[in-house]
């Protein structure tokens, strides 16, 4: 089977766009490759994109990220590439429509996006309350040793 014929690489500022846009073309140079940024994106940092989609910036709230999911998934893209591991950022490569979703990550590595939408949003919840107990844990920690 041949690789993906249309890719999107979902934005981020600063120079890990450009490293993942250069990698996603090096690994599949006759690949249509979209570079879906906000408005006024710097135009230098999509030399290796063949199109451009330019979407409304964050903050993706509720209403806003399904309109975002409806214009990636208008796109039919056979690849969507994020480059965060968020659950955010899951649940919206999964509800785009593309048939793989992949993670380029800072250090450069790709990795697929598996799982369904409830997954992501359950290891997000999951991430979150871990987040809050440990908080809690540090905070009465340094309330009870205040007195010894």
């Amino acid at each position: 089977m041949d690789g993906p014929k249309r890719i999107g690489l979902f934005y981020s500022l600063g120079p890990h766009f450009v490293r993942a846009l250069r990698q996603v073309r090096a690994a599949h140079p006759h690949a249509r490759i979209t570079a879906i940024v906000p408005p006024g994106f710097p135009k230098a940092m999509l030399e290796h994109a063949d199109d451009c989609l330019t979407v409304p910036p964050p903050p993706h709230g509720l209403r806003n990220a399904a309109a975002l999911a409806r214009v990636l998934r208008e796109q039919r893209f056979d690849r969507l590439v994020v480059l965060f591991d968020s659950p955010r950022l899951r649940v919206l490569a999964r509800l785009s429509g593309a048939r793989e979703r992949w993670c380029c990550g800072p250090d450069g590595r790709h990795a697929a996006l598996e799982g369904g939408v409830l997954g992501a949003l359950l290891r997000g919840l999951g991430r979150k309350v871990r987040g809050h107990l440990t908080w809690a844990r540090i905070w009465l920690e340094i309330r009870l040793s205040r007195g010894r």
